[in-house]
């Protein structure tokens, strides 16, 4: 009863910023992913399962004012769980929960210096873990015809989410932000 995709997925991302204005180094990303999501539907329930798998590498050119050259490798996996319940002809009930992780981007791990776009000076860190995060959600949904009502909340939790924050330092004559690993919550609710 199952039906769905498998996939994979490749990406090469090559950063270069020239001049007094680059605030992060010559990097050189690559990523490969394999990855599923399938359905089934049993009487008045559908199931949905996902998962993702990713190799990440994250590379620095290195140079004068960003060090030596730098290299590092993550193993993101993502998952997710969603069933939906019929409750009659126009009310629908969905409830998901996650897993999710992301490798940190090349700014994240490698900027030192002025970001002209922000007016701030930004300091990477090289030994940032992946951020992770445990979510979960609930749908109520209900259509007749061209109308339609949909109300969802969602909470998720992030053992490390990757924020941007002010060091309360200055540095060259601008306030210093620092990439950092801290625990977050969103919580949300969405009417449609």
């Amino acid at each position: 009863p199952w039906r769905g995709v498998l996939g994979v997925q490749a990406e090469r991302l090559r950063f270069e910023a020239l001049g007094e204005e680059a605030f992060v180094p010559a990097t050189l990303t690559r990523s490969q992913a394999v990855f599923a999501l399938e359905e089934a539907e049993w009487g008045a329930w559908r199931w949905q399962i996902g998962a993702r798998h990713e190799s990440v590498r994250v590379s620095s050119e290195g140079g004068e004012r960003f060090g030596d050259a730098q290299s590092r490798r993550f193993e993101p996996f993502n998952a997710s769980l969603g069933a939906t319940w019929r409750l009659d002809p126009a009310w629908a009930l969905g409830l998901n929960a996650g897993h999710t992780e992301r490798a940190p981007a090349y700014y994240e791990l490698y900027a030192n210096g002025v970001h002209v776009a922000t007016a701030a000076y930004e300091r990477g860190d090289a030994t940032l873990g992946m951020e992770r995060s445990r979510h979960a959600g609930a749908t109520l949904e209900w259509r007749s015809g061209a109308h339609s009502l949909k109300a969802s909340v969602h909470d998720t939790r992030f053992a490390r989410f990757i924020a941007l924050r002010d060091s309360g330092e200055v540095v060259d004559g601008m306030p210093e932000y620092r990439f950092e690993a801290v625990r977050a919550r969103l919580r949300g609710l969405e009417v449609e």
